[in-house]
């Protein structure tokens, strides 16, 4: 996103929230488990996350397309 920012010839806002997917703390204790095969506890008061923010302004207007957190835990799995 930075890199984006800083070779763009113009940009139409000035403040810019960061594209990012949003997952509840549950949603990636279970991705977590199935990719890793690892136990992942989350406390119950933690389980839903805090506010979350909209990065649509910034990957519009750059045509940014985030890549998947589960792509990247993806990747992390040894395969052989």
């Amino acid at each position: 996103m930075l890199a984006v920012l800083a070779f763009a010839s113009a940009t139409r806002s000035t403040v810019y929230n960061t594209p990012v997917e949003t997952w509840t703390a549950d949603e990636l204790k279970r991705s977590v488990e199935e990719l890793r095969g690892i136990s992942v506890q989350v406390e119950p008061a933690g389980s839903h996350g805090g506010p979350t923010c909209n990065g649509a302004r910034f990957a519009q207007e750059f045509g940014y397309r985030l890549r998947s957190l589960r792509d990247y835990l993806s990747d992390s799995v040894d395969n052989s």
